[in-house]
């Protein structure tokens, strides 16, 4: 799997603008492209907006629990666990799809949607794998406790996934999408031999 400790200072640089860009650009582009309030079912707005705000708030409540420990790379410093974290392993993960699920259908972006499910829930998914493995690796049996104790619905050996949210990374798509990760650095001729497999 991908070691973020095998990345020069560039690529670390460029991964720290590319991984928010990510969560941005769909935003920005749905903010321009016209609306379809709802898919046509203006009564379901409101309910829409209250999902983005939830993940929002939950967002936010990730960030600002995680203080100076925040980072966009995956990390072992410490077990975080006050605040949101007692009950949610991931939740800046959680809000970022919420937020743009219930942003993209109130809007009615069939585009949002899409890139919801097809790029942010998966690139959530690795990011959260990625975190959890280095965490297991420093903490050992301490971050097992903290992981069995809390719940987080995007990881791949969850037993439960809602339906709404059902997603199957098989190898291939799991390896396309960290593949995806490095784009930017074929793009910038930052090459790394060290591609995963």
């Amino acid at each position: 799997m991908f070691d973020p400790k095998s990345l020069t200072p560039n690529q670390k640089f460029l991964f720290s603008l590319l991984i928010p860009s990510l969560y941005l650009l769909p935003l920005l582009i749905v903010f321009f492209l016209p609306k379809n309030f709802g898919f046509g079912n203006e009564s379901l707005v409101p309910f829409s907006l209250a999902i983005g705000m939830l993940g929002l708030t939950v967002w936010i409540s990730g960030m600002a629990c995680l203080g100076k420990a925040l980072k966009v790379l995956p990390e072992a410093n410490s077990i975080v666990a006050k605040g949101i974290y007692r009950f949610i392993r991931h939740p800046i993960y959680v809000g970022i799809v919420f937020t743009h699920f219930g942003l993209f259908f109130a809007c009615g972006s069939t585009f949002g949607v899409f890139y919801t499910f097809v790029l942010i829930i998966p690139l959530n998914v690795i990011r959260a794998q990625l975190e959890e493995k280095a965490l297991l690796s420093k903490f050992g049996g301490r971050y097992l406790s903290y992981h069995n104790s809390t719940w987080f619905w995007l990881t791949l050996n969850s037993s439960f996934v809602p339906i709404f949210l059902t997603l199957h990374i098989n190898k291939l798509q799991h390896t396309l999408i960290k593949k995806i990760y490095f784009c930017s650095l074929i793009n910038t001729g930052i090459t790394n031999n060290n591609w995963p497999q």
